[in-house]
């Protein structure tokens, strides 16, 4: 323990420090992780930490997991880690809960998809960055662009599955149709999701497939024509 809190003095004050700390915890990665975050948790200095995270070889999964557990503390240093640790640290984590103190790492890892997609995320998204406190739903979250929306259909069961309960009923036809037609989403879950939206398709003829139609129908989804 004496000699690790020398090891935080270096880290303040010394010179080489990357050399030196890299050749302390050089195949001792996961062992010497663990005793850092024991010290660092002790007190409020996060010195160790981070300089653990910054002079390792490549991020272990101890790591990894405890960055996705403490979102704020990546937040707060991300920008005293070199670019390709920056770069590991996004494609390798998935946040568990993000939060709102840093909009511009917020924007970073939301752009990155480097976060889970469970009801907290998704509504911080659409609060911050679509700006919307009123609507919460597929159709506020599409509006990070293609790129983003493409994603969330990739993942479109966990998608709806964080969101269903909470969703706003008011998803534009667009929406509506897409999920209707999703090859992936089991028919309880599209049900679940639309029984109550307030916009219509407004012909049925765009919906593929008996199930979806014979859904579409008795949720009342479709644009009555007379």
């Amino acid at each position: 323990s004496n000699s690790w809190e020398a090891m935080r003095n270096y880290v303040q004050q010394g010179e080489y420090v990357g050399k030196i700390f890299s050749a302390v915890i050089e195949g001792r990665e996961s062992e010497t992780w663990d005793k850092v975050v024991r010290l660092d948790e002790e007190g409020e200095d996060r010195t160790l930490i981070q300089a653990h995270l910054s002079y390792v070889d490549h991020l272990i999964d101890e790591q990894i997991q405890w960055m996705n557990d403490h979102y704020s503390f990546v937040a707060d240093h991300f920008k005293n880690f070199d670019q390709k640790r920056q770069r590991e640290i996004l494609d390798e984590c998935c946040f568990n809960f993000m939060n709102s103190d840093n909009r511009h790492f917020l924007e970073i890892v939301v752009k990155s998809r480097s976060f889970e997609l469970n009801y907290s995320n998704l509504s911080l998204i659409v609060r911050e960055l679509i700006n919307n406190e009123k609507e919460f739903n597929l159709t506020q979250l599409r509006k990070l662009g293609k790129l983003f929306s493409d994603w969330l259909f990739e993942n479109i069961e966990d998608v709806i599955t964080a969101i269903q309960v909470k969703s706003s009923k008011t998803d534009s036809s667009e929406t509506i149709e897409l999920l209707l037609n999703d090859p992936v989403l089991p028919i309880d879950l599209k049900k679940s999701y639309l029984t109550g939206q307030k916009e219509k398709i407004s012909n049925i003829a765009v919906i593929s497939g008996d199930k979806n139609k014979q859904l579409a129908v008795e949720e009342n989804l479709i644009e009555p024509n007379w």
